[in-house]
């Protein structure tokens, strides 16, 4: 069972630049349900010729339930977020836009151990953070100034 949030470099995915660790770090923070099941994020960035960028993470150990993801993106346009089953073939779950600024409540049921977050990005560059939460949960109001 994976019980924190983590980022790092994931398949098809860029390490976030510096400026972008504080976002990050403050997604994390405000995204972590104690009771919820983990998370994923990291960066997008479309390369020179390329149509899009992907990102993806298993998280195995997700026992079956009802669950709620919040999402957030921070870049240029739209990142599309998908909760899909790990087995081939894979089904999608849930999947939805996410406008870079807005956050994104995402229910979805798991009927099977585990799932894989997908992130999709065809603007030029974006960040994402992704947490599983119990279903109606809500971060701690924070205000963030510079």
């Amino acid at each position: 069972m994976i019980v924190g949030l983590g980022i790092g470099t994931l398949a098809g995915c860029t390490a976030p630049p510096a400026p972008s660790h504080d976002w990050s770090d403050r997604m994390i923070a405000l995204l972590r349900d104690p009771k919820g099941q983990g998370g994923a994020g990291g960066g997008l960035e479309v390369g020179s010729g390329a149509k899009s960028a992907r990102g993806s993470v298993e998280l195995a150990g997700v026992p079956n339930g009802e669950y709620d993801l919040l999402a957030v993106c921070t870049g240029t346009g739209v990142v599309h977020m998908a909760i899909k089953t790990p087995a081939s073939p894979s089904k999608v779950l849930a999947s939805s836009d996410i406008a870079c600024g807005a956050t994104l409540r995402l229910p979805f049921t798991v009927t099977a151990t585990g799932i894989v977050l997908e992130a999709t990005n065809t603007s030029t560059s974006a960040q994402w953070q992704a947490a599983m939460v119990t279903p109606g949960w809500e971060p701690t109001r924070t205000n963030y100034s510079d």
